[in-house]
């Protein structure tokens, strides 16, 4: 073999490995997912979610022990920042927040949308913040401004700590700035953020859109008409708070949802693998 053939099968072998490179990238980070995933979960990190999370005590002990790795995945993958003067990031933020993002997750752990992929950094703000002027938010958090918190398809969730406990400590309100932000996570997997997250199966795709998008009309016209709505009044802004205000009331008041609007849940329950209707109640 000459010189030029030699250079060749290099060129070859080298191309080759680079192709191979997300395959290897792909193999190692789910060897390491199932590894946090299995990890015991430690006695003072469950003490402290029962503590300062009511609706963690509602949960089948199935589905805890689900978010018990979806959580510690999200510890192992998710980059914490301080922001707005706040000190550090202590274990209680980074538990309390990733806990109840991990949630959404737990019911379905296969999902296309698992683990939030393209979000890099959770920038934890003490209470109040500005959005780059376009929105000012409220440390006593006023009446229409009760979601202290931004979901950027850049790769980033900006919350107010004031804001995360104040969902965490009440689960029958339908407020919780967490599940709200990460549900805009899980519809920015899809594209633009719209309220159609990724569906497998187009037909899915259509009944969801036909379903959330009547309800979002009716919340429109509940507004405009001056009835009181099942549904905070912001998701009437546009498709993708909807959704994510749709997600907010299914976990935190799904026996309301159920009740008053069947489709709407159904299909919630459906997506997020969940039905929080038979948990226990507190």
């Amino acid at each position: 073999m000459d010189r030029s053939e030699l250079a060749l099968l290099l060129i070859a072998i080298a191309g080759g490995a680079i192709a191979l490179l997300p395959v290897l990238r792909h193999v190692w980070r789910e060897r390491r997912r199932k590894q946090w995933f299995l990890r015991p979960f430690p006695a003072e990190w469950h003490d402290l979610l029962r503590t300062k999370w009511r609706l963690y005590d509602r949960l089948p002990p199935d589905l805890r022990h689900s978010l018990q790795g979806c959580t510690q995945v999200l510890l192992d993958e998710k980059r914490f920042e301080p922001c707005g003067g706040l000190p550090a990031i202590t274990t209680e933020m980074r538990l309390l927040i990733a806990a109840q993002a991990a949630l959404l997750l737990a019911g379905r752990p296969t999902a296309h949308h698992r683990f939030y992929p393209a979000l890099v950094s959770i920038l934890v703000y003490p209470g109040s913040f500005k959005d780059r002027g376009r929105r000012t938010f409220s440390l006593h958090e006023e009446a229409g401004a009760t979601r202290l918190g931004e979901s950027w398809a850049s790769g980033s969730v900006i919350l107010s700590w004031h804001s995360v406990k104040r969902g965490a400590s009440g689960d029958h309100d339908g407020l919780n700035v967490v599940f709200h932000e990460f549900a805009h996570q899980i519809d920015q997997t899809a594209g633009d953020p719209n309220g159609v997250p990724a569906f497998a199966d187009p037909k899915d795709a259509d009944r969801w859109s036909e379903v959330l998008g009547q309800h979002f009309e009716d919340l429109q016209d509940d507004i405009e008409q001056g009835r009181a709505p099942l549904l905070d009044e912001y998701g009437a802004s546009d498709p993708a708070e909807f959704f994510a205000v749709s997600t907010e009331s299914f976990f935190e008041r799904p026996r309301d949802l159920a009740r008053d609007a069947p489709d709407l849940y159904a299909e919630m329950a459906a997506f997020y693998g969940l039905d929080p209707v038979t948990w226990r109640k507190c």
